[in-house]
């Protein structure tokens, strides 16, 4: 088990975060986010990905607890963050990009939804991603569509999540 001096422990408490959020405990998975992110702050050399793992989590919290500028100042550091250390191509930015443009959309920020959508859209066309990452954002893209009542526009991407889920199926 990760002790709280284990350079692991981050990664412990984010993933906490992560199953407190699908057991519906947002309250729970906020604050084991915070104390990630606190002992992330103090360390120089740590990573990005579990810091932005947990300010995703932490948004998904704030938001279902209509805490919607905490969520999308959270959303915003994410983003900032991934975009600083790991550049407009990277699968974290993906991920940001989707989870925040899904946020945006459902807050009414069509405009800037649809332009964080479709950078991460046009970014897995020119590059090779992990399955993953492509299921999660062109899920996003195809909510994001389908909500508008696009839905001639949202048929590649549906056609596309269900030939990536037919591959893990």
């Amino acid at each position: 088990p990760a002790r709280r001096s284990s350079d692991l422990f981050p990664q412990v408490l984010s993933r906490v975060a992560v199953a407190r959020s699908r057991l519906g405990d947002d309250p729970g998975a906020e604050a084991a986010s915070r104390e990630a992110l606190s002992v992330l702050s103090r360390d120089p050399k740590a990573g990005v990905s579990t810091a932005i793992t947990a300010l995703l989590t932490m948004a998904d919290a704030q938001m279902r607890q209509g805490r919607i500028a905490d969520a999308e100042q959270s959303y915003r550091e994410a983003l900032d963050k991934t975009l600083a250390r790991n550049g407009a191509q990277h699968v974290d930015t993906l991920h940001v990009q989707g989870s925040f443009g899904w946020f945006l959309r459902r807050t009414s920020r069509r405009a800037e939804a649809s332009r964080l959508l479709e950078q991460a859209a046009a970014q897995l066309k020119r590059d090779t991603y992990p399955p993953n990452a492509i299921r999660a954002v062109t899920g996003h893209i195809a909510q994001a569509l389908l909500a508008e009542g696009r839905y001639a526009a949202a048929q590649t991407p549906i056609e596309t999540l269900v030939a990536a889920y037919a591959q893990v199926a």
